[in-house]
């Protein structure tokens, strides 16, 4: 309760008591159902509950399940993959198989209103709860290979900042501007958008990755696509499951979910996750190697409280404690994961999150109310120059601080605290069976304080202190028209008013003539007003194929650099827009699912990150900032494919293709110096990626999974022309599924492949020049890799 303002609980009992009293025009659905395998058996105890109510099947698979409204039917079974159906949609009989899902039996959380992957106007790639058990994967990172068109930035321990269709943040360093982001990164409804690193998989029901501007439906942080999490719920049956898995690099990794009615109407769900990693670095100089450690804990505990026989409330509580070293740089680039650094980086994330949602479901009406507030801790520190004073020793540096008098060591420290509050209200009526109307409003409050300490701004700036404040306020409404059996209409539009207020502290010093003295505080404000929708149409062509086409328009919100250097022209950034047009179809049978869609994107007022170093012999003097370019295009082809040749046999692929162009643009790095880039490929945006997986599965529970994964060249960055190398990488795993035992034997990137997933091209070296006895700093292209070939064991039960 602590957690919440009294204005927050008097919204909240007003809430209750309006809908209490419109529980007595409620109707009841009943359904009757039988659960079977692929051969036609009953299949006895299998799990069928939705968000309020629960049962399960008797011998011979029969069920009766009794509730309020359009519902998501959830249907699980140990051994069977697990199936969801909207209430209207459960088939007779339901069939469980092991080894393959369908578009048909997949309902999609992340929008307005629940549908299924089938019916869903949009490009989406999704992975459910069946897939992620045969994985041995802890993390969202790992799994990202296989989605098409979506990429991430390393340069920190986890992965952060996403690009989807070549479009997303590349980092967040101070000067950068305000945390807005084109890519939103939700957890079971809590916005971690840039701080993804809390997308543990353990204990997931299912992930899904939107593609395309999502604005309409999730404001200003999802202009280019959505990443949503959906966690386990809690039933109101015993159920839970536990893994264990060890690795080389010195892996370990635990977990343990339970889940089970504490009273008749109040169930419980507790998840508990624990990673353990040295980091595949060896550090020479300090002869340790977990300089580049992962230690991770996760913590989720839900609650599910029926208040009634139409509502009910959900109880969240998140922690999140990442205590990950960084240490991911060497200046020669070697290909041996040895790094030189004499100072230890940290790349960690403590995240403390709460809400409570209240769900409403009567006679065609249905609404939710969700509070969240989460409060964030971040520490981004590294040895800015990667090496220490013996090593600049060497030849060709010739660099001795008994000489030059001074050291050449370089360290940069950024802790940033952001604090998330929102609230969320939306309803949505049921007018006839061919008419619905979903209408919210929204508001959200982040506020986030920055203290970096290092060598800054070119100069000799030591610290800059600043503080964010953003308000998002919101309304939005969505429109389904049925206008026949096989013809449907989506229309959705968003209003949305941001203010972004910032201000530093004054605790901010710099170097001149005189000797040390204060940089100018800043204080500004400005506020930006948008407007997004979406239009799409969806064909059922017959009972496997539908085809959809949509027309949407995203938008990104503008901010202010904080850098206090920077000109008044390139102090502030203005929104950024986007015009996108997609035409897909997706057709599910028994044996074949598949989902492709074309996409075109005008990006006008384009948001571009820019960087540039200021000072030679100081590898952290750069300026970071954003700016706006003039337009851009987007265009290309996703495809996710499943293809069930046998009963033992599947394959598995995702294709994306991508062509973009940034127009040439100018920014004005300070009062004086004009820069022209752009007239090429957006940065972070390859042309291709691709993964294919093939399984097998022998009656007796034995499977073999190997899957290939691969990646075009990219430029790194908006500020230079510096390109990654294409790679392929191949992984696989073998074991066995017993009752409830899964063993699997796993390894990742098996032919041991160099990879690049970072690039920053700037002079670090202060290479010795004999003609002007005098240290040189050339440009040069650094890299950060990702992981070796890494292999172990997991055993997974669940119960």
């Amino acid at each position: 309760i602590k957690m919440f303002n009294k204005h927050s609980l008097v919204r909240f009992f007003i809430f209750i008591a309006i809908l209490i009293p419109t529980t007595i025009f409620s109707s009841e659905i009943i359904i009757h159902g039988k659960i079977v395998d692929s051969n036609n058996n009953p299949i006895h105890k299998a799990n069928i509950y939705s968000i309020n109510v629960g049962t399960e099947s008797d011998e011979d698979g029969s069920f009766l399940l009794t509730f309020e409204g359009n519902q998501v039917i959830t249907i699980s079974h140990i051994g069977f993959s697990t199936v969801s159906f909207l209430s209207d949609d459960v088939p007779f009989p339901v069939i469980l198989n092991s080894t393959f899902i369908n578009g048909k039996e997949i309902v999609v959380n992340a929008g307005l209103k629940s549908q299924t992957l089938q019916n869903t106007p949009a490009s989406i790639s999704l992975i459910n709860n069946s897939e992620l058990r045969r994985k041995s994967d802890s993390h969202f990172q790992h799994i990202i290979d296989n989605i098409p068109n979506l990429n991430y930035a390393s340069g920190t321990s986890r992965p952060r900042y996403f690009q989807i269709r070549g479009i997303g943040e590349r980092s967040q360093y101070v000067g950068e501007g305000a945390p807005n982001y084109s890519v939103g990164f939700m957890v079971d409804g809590i916005d971690f958008s840039g701080i993804g690193m809390t997308g543990m998989l353990f204990d997931t029901e299912q992930v899904e990755v939107f593609k395309g501007p999502q604005s309409s439906i999730y404001g200003p942080n999802a202009m280019a696509g959505l990443i949503n999490i959906s966690t386990a719920n809690p039933t109101f049956f015993e159920t839970g499951q536990a893994l264990l898995s060890l690795g080389v690099d010195n892996q370990k990794t635990m977990g343990f979910a339970v889940g089970a009615p504490i009273l008749h109407n109040v169930a419980f769900r507790l998840a508990w996750q624990k990673h353990t990693q040295d980091g595949f670095r060896d550090n020479v100089y300090r002869n340790i190697s977990n300089s580049n450690k992962k230690d991770e804990l996760f913590l989720r505990t839900k609650l599910n409280w029926l208040v009634s026989k139409d509502i009910n409330i959900q109880f969240l509580h998140f922690n999140a404690s990442l205590n990950n070293g960084y240490d991911a740089w060497a200046v020669d680039n070697n290909e041996d994961f040895i790094t030189y650094s004499d100072e230890q980086g940290m790349d960690s994330q403590t995240s403390i999150a709460n809400s409570i949602k209240i769900n409403y479901n009567s006679n065609g009406v249905s609404a939710l109310y969700q509070l969240t507030k989460s409060n964030n801790e971040m520490e981004h520190s590294y040895d800015g120059d990667w090496a220490n004073n013996d090593y600049w020793l060497l030849v060709p540096y010739n660099f001795d601080p008994y000489i030059t008098w001074w050291e050449y060591s370089f360290y940069d420290k950024t802790i940033r605290k952001r604090e998330n509050f929102s609230h969320t209200f939306k309803v949505s009526y049921d007018f006839s069976s061919n008419i619905q109307i979903t209408t919210g409003i929204h508001f959200d409050k982040i506020n986030e304080n920055d203290t970096a300490e290092g060598w800054l701004f070119g100069g000799e700036a030591t610290s800059l202190k600043s503080n964010f404040d953003i308000y998002n306020r919101s309304i939005y409404s969505q429109a389904n028209f049925a206008v026949s059996e096989k013809f449907n209409i989506t229309f959705n539009l968003r209003s949305e008013h941001n203010t972004t207020k910032y201000s530093s502290t004054g605790e901010n010093w710099d170097w001149d003539i005189y000797g040390l003295v204060p940089i100018p505080d800043i204080s500004e404000n400005i506020n930006h007003s948008f407007s997004g929708g979406k239009l799409s149409f969806i064909y059922d062509l017959n009972k496997s194929s539908t085809i959809f086409t949509s027309f949407s328009k995203g938008y990104k919100a503008g901010g202010i650099n904080q850098n206090p250097y920077l000109s008044e022209i390139g102090r502030f950034y203005g929104p950024e827009y986007s015009n996108n047009f997609e035409f897909g179809i997706k057709y599910n049978s028994d044996f074949i699912s598949t989902n492709l869609t074309q996409f075109y994107m005008k990006r006008t007022n384009q948001q571009v990150q820019v960087s540039s170093q200021q000072e030679d012999g100081n590898p952290n003097s750069f300026y970071y900032f954003t700016s706006n370019a003039t337009s851009g295009i987007n265009i290309g082809l996703e495809l996710d494919s499943k293809v069930n040749v046998t009963d033992k046999f599947i394959i598995r692929n995702s294709l994306g293709l991508l062509y973009t162009h940034v127009d040439e643009y100018e920014f004005w790095e300070d009062e004086e110096i004009e820069t022209t880039l752009g007239n090429r490929e957006q940065a972070m945006a390859p042309l291709y990626n691709y993964s294919i997986a093939f399984r097998y599965t022998h009656p007796t529970g034995k499977y073999a999974d190997i899957e290939f994964v691969g990646k075009d060249e990219y430029y790194f960055s908006d500020s230079h022309n510096q390109k990654s190398d294409a790679y392929e990488l191949i992984n696989f795993s073998t074991g066995i599924t017993k009752n409830n035992w899964i063993i699997s034997f796993w390894g990742k990137n098996i032919t041991d492949v160099r990879y690049a997933t970072r690039g920053f091209y700037f002079g670090n070296e202060p290479i010795w020049n004999e003609d002007s006895q005098d240290h040189d700093y050339p440009d040069k292209l650094y890299v950060s890799y990702g992981d070796p070939m890494q292999y172990g064991i997991t055993l997974k039960y669940q119960f």
